[in-house]
């Protein structure tokens, strides 16, 4: 891999060298400056776990509450691409179906 560096790095200098500019091969100061943002702002997200217990099936379950009012379990379906509520449950929250 390090022979492939050398050569690449030698193009890039013969490049530079025709175009009269000096050209480096690595991350730009804009692609590092965002890393250091996204490092900033990843420091501020919250984490927290939620518990799942493993019912019939294989199938997940957990405890939800609505609005800090309607408490419900759930299915969890990993591999859903769709999310879908029972029509009562979305009554309950006040959702209209």
């Amino acid at each position: 891999m390090q022979v492939m560096d050398t050569k690449i790095k030698d193009q890039i200098a013969a490049y530079g060298k025709a175009a009269g500019k000096e050209y480096k091969l690595g991350p730009s100061p804009g692609f590092l400056s965002n890393g250091r943002k996204l490092a900033k702002l990843e420091d501020t997200v919250l984490t927290d776990s939620i518990d799942m217990r493993l019912g019939h099936g294989g199938l997940f379950y957990v405890s939800v509450v609505f609005d800090g009012k309607y408490a419900q379990e759930l299915s969890v379906d990993t591999g859903a691409s769709v999310i879908c509520l029972p029509w009562k449950v979305a009554k309950n929250v006040g959702l209209t179906p």
